[in-house]
């Protein structure tokens, strides 16, 4: 995940230069983003997708965890992330083969690439409730007496907290790259990025804080 983040941030890095320093043609960055081709214009949206399977696959692998390893309890989300997957796929491919001057917001590939957004938001809101939903039944357990393992309430009440922190973040984020995408506006390209970066800092926030 850092590794793909930090690759990330480099070649936006280099676009960024290149589109508002050194590119002096006519119609100013916004041209140059619109016609921009090779590599650098298809290789963000499948590390984009990347970032997002590996981020949504992570949530639920802790979901897993917390559940005691139990596949049921995490069917829901796991279903919604396999088609993620065949969605993110479809659309990185279509962002790929798209053809010089067509955006993001292209027919081609925006039906796909809403799909996708609608279902890592939706990844996130079942997961992130059911993994709150199992600390705060522990805490309770604990709090009755039925649990017989010493836990200490403050600690399961602070991680309750960071993982509602971080899904909503991460909700909002998404509502907002769907609402730039479906508006068909320019600044596609930088909730493209930010989202990104958003995936990074929930991980790394619900890991260290922990």
């Amino acid at each position: 995940m850092f590794v793909l983040s930090t690759f990330s941030a480099a070649v936006s890095l280099q676009d960024a230069l290149a589109g508002f320093i050194d590119y002096d043609g006519p119609g100013g960055s916004l041209e140059f983003y619109s016609t921009m081709t090779g590599w650098r214009h298809w290789i963000l949206a499948v590390n984009d997708s990347l970032q997002v399977i590996l981020g949504d696959g992570l949530l639920i692998y802790r979901c897993y965890v917390l559940y005691s390893k139990s596949w049921r309890a995490t069917v829901v989300p796991a279903a919604l992330w396999l088609a993620l997957i065949g969605f993110s796929s479809n659309s990185s491919y279509r962002e790929v083969v798209l053809p010089e001057g067509k955006q993001l917001t292209d027919s081609s590939v925006l039906p796909s690439l809403t799909a996708t957004l609608m279902l890592t938001l939706l990844t996130s809101v079942v997961t992130t409730y059911l993994i709150t939903r199992r600390l705060l039944q522990v805490s309770a357990n604990s709090m009755n007496g039925r649990d017989t393992i010493p836990i200490k309430l403050h600690v399961l009440s602070r991680v309750a907290i960071i993982f509602l922190e971080t899904g909503l973040i991460y909700t909002l984020s998404v509502i907002a790259s769907l609402a730039v995408y479906l508006w068909g506006g320019h600044l596609h390209y930088a909730a493209s990025l930010g989202m990104i970066h958003v995936v990074v800092s929930d991980l790394v926030k619900a890991t260290l804080r922990k």
